[in-house]
């Protein structure tokens, strides 16, 4: 049913995922309390499974973990998450990333809160730079998000100052002998493998661990 509202309301694209119940919320005093339930893993997995069925026999295409979207409605701004390109964030508590010709990657936030914001905007709540080969392994992860796979020859230049291709071919042929990553296009591309989605976190995990 609330799938059937979205898109007879015009959606076209939805992201489903599973809510994360925050400690001191209202949803986790009531979840401690009893008063509510939360599905189990299994629970969530068949969830997610009906919600794939129902949109793509919709013509949404199931282009990212989480992401569905109809030809020409791929979320922009999240693609650049996953295709490994700069963002700039604007306001209080925004986040952006600035990656360096050799794959390094700095991370800053802005302060919290409008008014803590307004007395200083240019200065940063919190700042990370990753080093090449940390923002290589992270770039992996996030980067197999995409359903259609990562563009190989794009992820080896954008961390050209840590990594080759005999780095990433070790890290994914066990994956691969697994059932759970595949080559395509001849080794251009690399995907996690049709149906093995759900189990993308546990997948990279042990690509990278």
């Amino acid at each position: 049913a609330d799938i059937e509202a979205l898109l007879a309301a015009g959606a076209r694209h939805v992201s489903i995922y599973a809510l994360t119940i925050e400690p001191g919320t209202p949803w986790e005093t009531l979840v401690r309390r009893g008063k509510r339930a939360l599905p189990d893993a299994d629970q969530q997995a068949t969830l997610l499974e009906l919600a794939e069925a129902e949109l793509t026999a919709r013509g949404l295409e199931h282009y990212e973990v989480a992401s569905y979207a109809a030809p020409g409605a791929r979320a922009r701004h999240n693609l650049g998450y996953w295709t490994w390109r700069d963002y700039v964030g604007l306001g209080p508590s925004a986040h952006s990333a600035a990656f360096e010709p050799g794959g390094a990657v700095t991370r800053r936030g802005n302060l919290r809160g409008l008014e803590t914001w307004l007395k200083d905007p240019a200065a940063p709540q919190s700042r990370e730079r990753l080093e090449p080969r940390a923002a290589a392994v992270e770039g992996l992860w996030t980067g197999l998000r995409l359903l259609p796979g990562i563009v190989v020859s794009d992820y080896l230049d954008r961390f050209r100052g840590a990594i080759d291709r005999a780095w990433l071919e070790r890290r994914v042929e066990r994956e691969r002998q697994r059932g759970n990553l595949e080559w395509r296009a001849g080794g251009e591309v690399l995907r996690v493998a049709p149906g093995r989605w759900l189990w993308h976190d546990s997948i990279c995990a042990s690509l990278l661990g």
